[in-house]
């Protein structure tokens, strides 16, 4: 029965020095926003040409097939915007041919050749060694790695029985690594392969610096070490040498303003666009608050005594596209904001004492790694504090199945909304007429109101 009972807790250590791995990872480890991880891409590629180890890299076909589903969504929304803007082009009299249309069938061969590529393989799943009664049994008691609260999580169900199948079949002299951002799954993991000698890791970063502390026999606890003096303590990195604080004055050097932010968005290479539809061409562009989250921590090299580290931090900035002052003090789902979201790496040194703590922090330079734009509907703008849900408590997506259809109608509104507003944005005789009447409006606001009153009276 595959569903069966195993454990093995995170830990950084590799005990046994393998030099021949086996890395799967899962779906949000080869998601970004493009579902075009060129990050993981590149991480990839930087392992194998430092030759760390013999490195062999695999995903379950359920990972591939969600990869593949929304590598194709992404391919025809690019699709289409090419072929407008193409038509757009030879109505203003330049001679372009229109893209090929790819069917589905083409966009798939493709996409697997992006994997392919990158030395990333397939897992099958294995459909007839499933026992499928007990994971109905697990559906129904939101068992791991079901939602607690919920029957979500068929997807990580599927793809944790395919690696157990691998790991229980296989016979290749290779130590297994799962890679998988989430913590549920993780835990989930940790239970399956108590008895198993597999190596678990948050992300493929992490492992490529425990492979680097191994090469240079600074293996033991110093990954965990190195976390906890970036973020944890008056002496960390973070508060030793105010990193929070020299990112935003990074950010507002090259973004002083709504408008500077604005004629970056509207110029940025649409691969950094996570939602382009949805992004109108509006001026007002208010800054509003921002959010920071501590990624992971690796390690790069040993010059001497000194040990070098890279710490990655998430920076997100928000953007209303207008104030909306008449709606005092209301939480407004509606209208969209703007979130943009820049990589950060914070390059630091230090060195380990005899007891292999870390000491001597050494802040050495951040470096802007990469960003992209995404149009939230749902943000919870309130201009009366100037704050989303980036620094909020967002409440929770309804769960029933009224409150999902409300949710999603909402959702196609706000986003016909926009539409409609680049719309009137593109069409200035349009938008004028529009505020035309909306000062006739006001007019005539004035006037009524007074006799509103003397009726009440």
């Amino acid at each position: 029965m595959l569903l069966c009972r195993v454990s093995l807790a995170y830990n950084d250590k590799m005990e046994n020095h393998y030099s021949k791995y086996v890395v799967i990872l899962d779906s949000n480890a080869l998601r970004d926003q493009q579902w075009i991880k060129e990050t993981l891409f590149n991480d990839i590629d930087s392992m194998l040409n430092e030759r760390l180890a013999d490195v062999e890299f695999r995903v379950t076909g359920m990972v591939q097939k969600e990869w593949l589903h929304n590598y194709s969504k992404k391919a025809r929304e690019f699709h289409s915007n090419a072929r407008r803007f193409i038509s757009s082009l030879r109505e203003m009299g330049f001679n372009h041919d229109e893209p090929k249309k790819s069917d589905e069938v083409e966009i798939e061969k493709t996409g697997i050749g992006v994997l392919k590529k990158h030395k990333i393989f397939e897992i099958e799943i294995p459909y007839e060694r499933i026992d499928w009664k007990e994971l109905v049994e697990r559906a129904a008691k939101h068992e791991l790695p079901f939602q607690p609260d919920s029957d979500k999580g068929m997807k990580d169900a599927i793809h944790a029985l395919t690696v157990s199948d691998y790991v229980s079949r296989s016979r290749r002299n290779r130590r297994v690594v799962l890679v998988s951002y989430d913590k549920k799954l993780r835990e989930h993991f940790a239970e399956m392969f108590a008895d198993k000698d597999i190596d678990i890791y948050p992300t493929l970063g992490e492992f490529a610096s425990q492979l680097r502390l191994k090469s240079q026999e600074l293996e033991g606890d110093l990954q965990a070490k190195a976390r906890a003096a970036f973020s944890t303590g008056d002496d960390s990195v973070l508060e030793q040498f105010d990193v929070y604080q020299k990112i935003i004055d990074h950010y507002q050097a090259k973004y002083p303003d709504g408008d500077a932010f604005r004629n970056h968005a509207l110029t940025l290479e649409a691969s950094k666009l996570k939602s382009s539809t949805l992004i109108p061409n509006d001026k007002q562009w208010q800054p509003l608050d921002n959010s920071f989250t501590i990624g992971h921590t690796t390690f790069i090299k040993r010059r001497g005594t000194r040990l070098y580290w890279r710490t990655r931090i998430v920076f997100k900035q928000a953007y209303a596209l207008s104030t909306y002052n008449d709606f005092d003090g209301m939480v407004l789902n509606n209208p969209t904001a703007i979130i943009h979201t820049v990589l950060y790496d914070i390059d630091w040194a230090a060195r380990a004492s005899a007891s292999r703590d870390i000491i001597a922090k050494r802040f050495n330079e951040l470096v802007e790694s990469d960003e992209y734009i995404e149009a939230e509907p749902f943000a919870g703008i309130d201009h009366r504090t100037g704050t989303t849900y980036l620094s909020r408590e967002k409440p929770p997506v309804p769960n029933g199945t009224y409150s999902q259809t409300l949710y999603r109608a909402l959702t196609q509104i706000n986003e016909q909304s926009q539409q409609f507003n680049k719309v009137i944005n593109e069409n200035p005789e349009l938008k004028r007429s529009i505020e035309l009447a909306k000062e006739i409006s006001a007019q005539m606001k004035k006037v009524t109101d007074p006799l509103s009153s003397e009726d009440k009276s």
